[in-house]
């Protein structure tokens, strides 16, 4: 193989890898964007935990696609609740 060869076929080789670093991260920023256009906002996730009867929201965590909201109970405790970023659904209380 001659020097010539060898250049055009390290850009060649140069190019296409560069090409398919760009479409990864592309693609990666898009799967980002849906994930995080999917979630609730934060004023749904309460207006759904209110609707359950909870009051008295002191704090409010998102993370991981989920979120933490410490409130009162019905009867007066004090819980942390885990809500499904998703959905709004309450998947899990803690009373303290």
């Amino acid at each position: 193989m001659s020097t010539e060869q060898t250049m055009r076929f390290g850009f060649l080789a140069a190019a296409l890898l560069a090409a398919g670093l760009a479409t990864a991260a592309a693609h990666a920023q898009q799967t980002s964007q849906t994930a995080a256009a999917d979630i609730l906002s934060v004023r749904a996730v309460l207006d759904k935990v209110e609707a359950q009867g909870y009051r008295d929201i002191t704090e409010v965590e998102r993370e991981d696609g989920r979120y933490e909201v410490k409130a009162t109970d019905a009867d007066g405790r004090r819980v942390k609740i885990h809500v499904d970023g998703r959905t709004g659904e309450i998947v899990k209380t803690e009373r303290k």
